[in-house]
């Protein structure tokens, strides 16, 4: 692009948060491209596009240390219009561009400057590869099949909000059906890494969902298949999966990736995308800490509501 030269670029909305997209999202941000962003996801504008249009416009010109990205969101009529400073744009995780198409940016930064990636904090990883699952089907069996010790599995269906459904809604895997599937402690197929994961406290995460379906395995009972987890403490576990279920971490995570969203509007909890996900950071001396975890306990033991839990981490946000 020659000096002071413009490009529009017509394109999917994808490549905003899309992993793939890193490399040209860092290029913009390195070299301060990035002019203008048009939405047109929410419109009748491309009426035989198949996918969620957006216009990228860049332009190569003198850096301003105040320098200002325009937004505007089309869907009727004339373009709602506002700018975003583009040093808050360029400090978000993997050069994240969704937040531009969120309607509540302003909301949406002043979370995240409270908030540090879930990676600095955890260490997150799938449960099991492609590969390891289709070996490691071998050893999958239900629960009364089992002598001695085992970890109960479980995959992205059998996973709610704060709570597991093993045992009370079936398992399908591999084209069987399975109630109460375990694998077996004992087994020589499942790796030691794995095995020392399944061991240890986690946050399980189900990879797809219209909201966060995600609970906290204090003991280390659960492995499973094709899924997610975040290895946290005991304390700190209850309070990122207090905020993670919530409305407000929720509305955080759809804003950064709803880029990503399928069909129905269903997320993807990926990896990638829990790694760059914005959480507060658990700090045993805040008192609105402390509380989201007591509601935890009290909502796990069915002495309280999510709602009044949502409260208590809304508080630990606006305080």
């Amino acid at each position: 692009m020659a000096a002071d030269g413009i490009s529009c670029l017509l394109t999917p909305n994808k490549f905003l948060s899309a992993p793939y997209g890193e490399a040209l999202r860092k290029y913009l941000s390195d070299k301060n491209l990035l002019c203008s962003l048009d939405d047109f996801s929410r419109g009748s504008h491309f009426a035989d596009a198949s996918v969620y249009p957006v216009i990228t416009t860049l332009r190569r010109s003198e850096v301003a240390k105040d320098r200002k990205i325009v937004i505007r969101r089309h869907i009727d009529g004339e373009p709602l219009t506002f700018e975003v400073q583009a040093e808050l744009v360029n400090s978000l995780p993997s050069h994240n561009l969704g937040p531009l198409l969120s309607d509540g940016i302003d909301r949406l930064f002043s979370i995240i400057e409270q908030c540090v990636p879930f990676s600095s904090i955890a260490e997150i990883n799938a449960s099991t590869t492609a590969a390891e699952a289709d070996e490691y089907t071998q050893d999958l069996c239900e629960f009364d099949e089992v002598d001695g010790e085992y970890w109960k599995v479980v995959n992205t269906g059998t996973i709610d909000p704060f709570e597991s459904l093993w045992g009370t809604r079936s398992m399908r895997h591999a084209k069987r059906e399975f109630l109460r599937p375990v694998f077996p402690k004992a087994s020589t197929i499942i790796s030691d890494r794995r095995k020392s994961q399944y061991n240890n406290p986690k946050i399980v995460f189900a990879k797809i969902g219209n909201t966060t379906e995600a609970f906290f395995d204090e003991l280390g009972e659960y492995a499973g298949m094709n899924i997610n987890f975040a290895f946290v403490s005991a304390d700190e576990g209850k309070f990122l999966t207090a905020y993670v279920n919530s409305e407000i971490g929720s509305w955080v995570y759809r804003q950064l990736f709803g880029a990503l969203a399928m069909s129905g509007g269903y997320l993807q909890y990926q990896s990638p995308q829990i790694r760059d996900w914005p959480v507060p950071q658990f700090d045993p001396a805040n008192r609105h800490h402390v509380d989201v975890v007591r509601g935890y306990d009290r909502l796990t033991t069915g002495e309280d509501s999510k709602a009044s839990l949502d409260q208590l981490v809304e508080r630990v946000l606006c305080a």
